[in-house]
């Protein structure tokens, strides 16, 4: 005997796909740990490490190491090879910086594509103007108000003191 074809089955299927689906994705850690979004921002994570139990936001003081490019001409804006170790320290929202170069870790969109990441993260950014200097550029760099400019990233350290 046959069994009878059952209509309510359709949509318990496409609720069960729709679970697995998500469990998927999630346990590949595709939803888990992206970078937030912010007008004019693109962020691309090209490494995170397997352990990352903590993640950076808003009011953490990072150490990374940096290197930023006009994405025209490939021409280095600035970095943070000159310095002895290499990299420099950033408040994430709460912005102060001792040297002129690194006035970009201040603006709305770097902070934006710092924030989520775990110590030894690599990311490349791609700033259009809007998430950075805007339409007046920043002329102490020869930065122009229509620069995309490309900024490669590696999270150093990252220190955490509770609440903003």
């Amino acid at each position: 005997m046959a069994k009878k074809f059952r209509p309510i089955t359709i949509p318990i299927a496409i609720v069960l796909a729709s679970a697995y689906f998500y469990y998927i994705i999630n346990k590949a850690g595709v939803l888990k740990g992206t970078p937030p979004s912010y007008p004019g921002l693109q962020v691309k994570v090209k490494y995170v490490p397997e352990s990352c139990n903590e993640r950076t936001k808003n009011g953490d003081l990072v150490q990374l190491s940096y290197q930023v490019y006009r994405h025209s001409t490939g021409e280095k804006v600035t970095d943070t090879d000159d310095l002895p170790e290499k990299k420099v320290s950033v408040k994430l929202g709460h912005c102060k910086v001792a040297r002129t170069q690194d006035t970009i870790l201040c603006t709305n969109g770097v902070v934006k594509g710092l924030t989520n990441a775990c110590i030894g993260e690599k990311r490349t950014l791609l700033l259009e103007p809007r998430a950075t200097f805007g339409p007046r550029g920043f002329p102490d760099l020869n930065i122009t108000g229509t620069d995309l400019l490309v900024m490669h990233t590696v999270i150093q350290d990252f220190d955490s003191f509770g609440s903003n």
